[in-house]
């Protein structure tokens, strides 16, 4: 912009440059993640994280160019489809007396799968899980035949 300022007959002129800061405005959080910054000005970033069991694909922080877009493209976060890492073999498994056997199995995804065993078609109980999902036998009194596959479901996160 262009000023003039006229005193005593004398022209002055002022020249004044406005420094115009260009906004990216807010650029959204993803679906099942959220967006860290709030700041939305040229040369600002703002990061953005996945909530539990959900991964994030696209890049994890944008910035504020100086054309006022954001660089990149908006990041989403998606659920990975639930699969085995490892199980039991799905022949019978033969334990003796007093024997200590535990039978192996983990799952990957997002959500983290969540491992139920079945006998009989019915819900093995919770005393016999160990944390990890594997299923163990402390000191069998009988010899037990044992012919079973785990099954997972999904985590539902509210």
């Amino acid at each position: 912009m262009h000023y003039n300022c006229l005193s005593l007959r004398i022209l002055l002129s002022i020249n004044l440059f406005l420094k115009v800061l260009a906004n990216c405005g807010d650029p959204g959080a993803p679906i099942n993640g959220q967006k860290l910054g709030s700041s939305y000005w040229i040369g600002e970033s703002v990061t953005f994280i996945c909530h539990p069991g959900y991964r994030l694909i696209g890049p994890a922080v944008r910035r504020c160019l100086p054309f006022g877009k954001w660089s990149g493209v908006q990041p989403s976060c998606i659920s990975e489809k639930p699969h085995f890492i490892s199980k039991p073999s799905s022949s019978a498994v033969t334990v003796r007396e007093k024997q200590h056997v535990i039978l192996p199995c983990k799952a990957a995804g997002f959500p983290q799968p969540v491992i139920t065993w079945y006998k009989n078609s019915l819900v093995i109980g919770e005393k016999q899980l160990v944390k990890t999902g594997h299923l163990e036998f402390k000191e069998i009194q009988f010899v037990h035949l044992y012919s079973g596959e785990p099954v997972w479901q999904r985590s539902v996160i509210s």
